[in-house]
């Protein structure tokens, strides 16, 4: 079991990545910042975890989500028809850690994530997540940035698109803009993937 700090007496900047919070420890300014995950208030989920935040400088690169958030489900009609992203990855040691951060660069996308679970039903720190392109996709930049420096040791992916998929191959960021049809290529020069 983890250990849950009571009392949030520190700021987010000089939290440990992957430290746990009691929701309604949080100060006055954090509690009714809303989780990124499912957009409720930090302080209505029971424990918040600190988790990577690549565009958050300010905070040293960190942001609070929901430990035990619960994702809207996609919607049928996207599920069916929108042009898809899909990954499996092995998230490493600090597992939990890693698929917050990639929640949280996936929060302006509509998305689904399935943790892989053992034969004792834990998790296994794999997860297959699924971004779906449903307009912008100012989030896909983000994800690339993401996979590469919260130490994700598996990367595969499959794009589907207009009735074709592509086949399971090694992540690689840049054939996400042309296949889906949007986002920006930063290449493996800025992300290494």
């Amino acid at each position: 079991m983890k250990y849950v700090h009571s009392f949030m007496d520190i700021r987010v900047a000089d939290m440990a990545i992957g430290s746990l919070w009691a929701g309604k420890g949080l100060s006055a300014r954090t509690i009714n910042s809303v989780c990124p995950c499912c957009h409720r208030a930090l302080g209505e989920h029971d424990v918040v975890r600190c988790v990577y935040a690549a565009s958050k400088g300010a905070t040293g690169h960190k942001t609070l989500i929901g430990d035990d958030c619960k994702h809207e489900p996609v919607p049928v009609v996207v599920r069916k028809n929108a042009p898809r992203l899909e990954l499996h990855l092995l998230l490493g040691d600090d597992a939990e850690s890693t698929l917050g951060a990639l929640k949280w660069a996936m929060q302006n996308q509509t998305y689904s994530v399935e943790q892989g679970r053992n034969v004792k039903g834990q998790f296994d720190k794999t997860a297959t997540m699924v971004i779906y392109i449903t307009g912008s996709c100012s989030g896909i930049g983000k994800l690339g940035k993401t996979l590469s420096e919260t130490g994700v040791q598996i990367r595969e992916q499959r794009m589907y698109r207009d009735g074709e998929f592509t086949n399971w191959e090694p992540v690689d960021t840049s054939t996400w803009a042309k296949f889906l049809g949007c986002g920006l290529y930063h290449g493996t020069k800025a992300y290494g993937v």
